[in-house]
């Protein structure tokens, strides 16, 4: 891929980002707008960040990935801003780094588009075709909407986004189809115990994978994923 086409595959990731940074930032605290569950999500998380397993009180739908990512986070966050210990800075500070976990997960979503849009150009060859999956990530007013949100529902629209990237490039025979089988199934037993709603995603790759083998393949490494998550 030429300089300037992946200058141009930037453009959209850099508009959502600028818009979206700004949406966070002017979004009333969590403290005030958004307790549930984003105060349950910051509490689990940091017991997740402590090495704390046994003292996750609380799962939703179950929403355990989303809990082990929020741990993640808050451990990135203090690394570069914290001011003391992690327990007692996340507890007196809890709205800034549910705004700077945010603003992470944020990042990493615009990371994925332009990953996204890289491998679809790689593939059709035409720059606008990428560019148009890309915007796809934000049709849905419901997804802008959660931008500036902190909870599990972020994390749904960003797998999805991933394996819709897989299956386009299994459709134009990119990748082969076992390996699309695992893929798609660890990438979907992640969704599934993000939201159990995920579940009418996760038909999508049985319906497109020929021969009973490779539902056994693609089975195996759903409930794989779906166990350890």
């Amino acid at each position: 891929m030429t300089f300037r086409k992946s200058t141009i595959l930037l453009f959209i990731p850099l508009l959502a980002g600028i818009f979206y940074f700004f949406m966070v930032g002017v979004q009333a605290p969590a403290s005030i707008t958004g307790i549930d569950p984003e105060y349950v999500c910051l509490l689990n998380g940091l017991n997740v960040s402590l090495l704390k397993f046994h003292n996750i009180g609380f799962t939703d739908s179950p929403g355990t990935p989303f809990i082990a990512v929020t741990g993640i986070l808050l451990r990135m966050v203090h690394v570069f801003a914290g001011k003391g210990p992690i327990l007692e800075d996340v507890l007196l500070r809890p709205d800034f780094y549910i705004q700077m976990s945010s603003y992470l997960l944020l990042l990493f979503t615009l990371v994925v588009l332009f990953w996204g849009g890289k491998k679809i150009f790689s593939t059709t060859k035409n720059i606008y075709t990428a560019l148009f999956i890309q915007a796809t990530y934000f049709l849905s007013p419901a997804i802008s909407m959660l931008q500036h949100r902190f909870n599990m529902d972020r994390l749904l629209p960003l797998i999805t986004f991933v394996i819709a990237i897989y299956t386009l490039l299994y459709l134009n025979n990119h990748i082969k189809t076992r390996k699309y089988a695992v893929i798609a199934g660890l990438l979907t037993g992640v969704g599934l115990i993000t939201k159990f709603n995920f579940v009418v995603v996760a038909i999508i790759p049985l319906m497109l994978l020929p021969a009973f083998k490779n539902w056994l393949i693609y089975g195996a490494s759903f409930l794989s994923s779906a166990l350890l998550s």
